[in-house]
């Protein structure tokens, strides 16, 4: 239960006890997450910091659907900025690891590409110098029946 200052203390500040109840709520949030206080206070309790703050007239709630950006604490920004590099820092070294082991595997896959394909360039090569002799054999034995042809002829 709030002690200090009273819930009577604070009602003239909103329009309702909801609205009252949501705005503290939505401060001592933003205090957990990491706000800087608007106030000096000796409280540890944020709930207790966020009434403050409103009772000190520092917080006033705004009618409508606002998204606030509020200042961070200077160790909490700090903090979340390391554990952000951090972050990135991983994901970087995992995106290399990835791209390391994807390039090994694709050359892989190359030089086994490229010893099949040699095995069926040699096969190729074999059938086309068997095919080369063969036509050579059938030229050269045209090419003596021509011969014989034309001595005829003379």
């Amino acid at each position: 239960m709030l002690t200090k200052p009273t819930v009577e203390e604070l009602l003239p500040k909103a329009e309702n006890r909801y609205i009252l109840s949501m705005l503290t709520a939505k401060r001592a949030r933003q205090l957990v997450d990491g706000a800087q206080p608007l106030i000096d206070s000796k409280t540890e309790n944020m709930v207790s910091l966020a009434a403050e703050e409103i009772n000190e007239d520092q917080v006033k709630p705004i009618k409508g659907n606002v998204e606030v950006t509020v200042p961070l604490r200077p160790e909490v920004e700090a903090e979340r900025l390391t554990a952000e590099l951090e972050a990135e820092a991983k994901r970087r070294e995992n995106k290399q690891q990835t791209d390391s082991s994807r390039f090994n595997e694709r050359l892989a896959a190359r030089e086994t590409n490229t010893y099949e394909n040699q095995r069926s360039v040699g096969n190729n090569e074999f059938n086309r110098m068997v095919t080369e002799q063969l036509l050579n054999t059938l030229s050269e034995k045209n090419f003596f029946n021509n011969d014989e042809e034309d001595d005829d002829d003379q």
